[in-house]
């Protein structure tokens, strides 16, 4: 996979040389390489030991800004969330609570009024027009968009997230994907 992702002009960072083994003890040192070059994490979900809490604690000792977003008090995914909330993190209900924090609160009704399907003007690229597609057939998980566009799978997940954030689409949960009906 490192060597397609160079391929086509992307970078790869990362402890361990090509070819190393995969194993759990590596987890933390990604986890910190990622928290370290973003401007902040967003835990959706975490189990009381889950590394997503992991994550979390290295990007709060970066000065990276965290954010948890709250689930039901009987599920053990929200203990870590709940948790992180508890210590200061800064709640999430929508996207515009992250974007505000990053004072791109300007760009919300920018990328809102773009990005929907309707008659504004705005045509859909021919990878956005595939992902809708596939969603128009029914609710999918992140995998199956993957397998079933044929894209990779850095591409599916930049395109879910514009057009999530374009009201097009909306994350269900558990991995899940399924076109706005708003």
């Amino acid at each position: 996979m490192y060597v397609e992702i160079i391929a086509r002009s992307g970078a790869v960072i990362s402890e361990v040389p090509p070819g190393h083994t995969v194993l759990k003890g590596l987890f933390p040192a990604r986890n910190r390489i990622i928290s370290g070059i973003s401007l902040g994490i967003v835990v959706t979900e975490g189990a009381q030991d889950s590394g997503s809490l992991i994550t979390a604690r290295l990007a709060a000792e970066q000065g990276r800004e965290v954010f948890a977003v709250p689930g039901p008090i009987t599920s053990y995914l929200s203990v870590g969330p709940s948790k992180l909330i508890k210590q200061g993190a800064k709640i999430v209900t929508e996207v515009g609570d992250i974007l505000e924090e990053f004072n791109i609160k300007n760009e919300i009704s920018k990328i809102k009024n773009s990005n929907k399907i309707s008659n504004n003007g705005r045509t859909l690229s021919p990878e956005e027009e595939k992902l809708v597609g596939l969603l128009t057939q029914g609710e999918m998980l992140y995998d199956e968009i993957i397998r079933e566009s044929g894209l990779p799978a850095s591409e599916v997940g930049s395109l879910l997230s514009l057009m999530e954030l374009g009201g097009i689409i909306r994350a269900l949960g558990n991995g899940k994907y399924g076109l706005n009906s708003g």
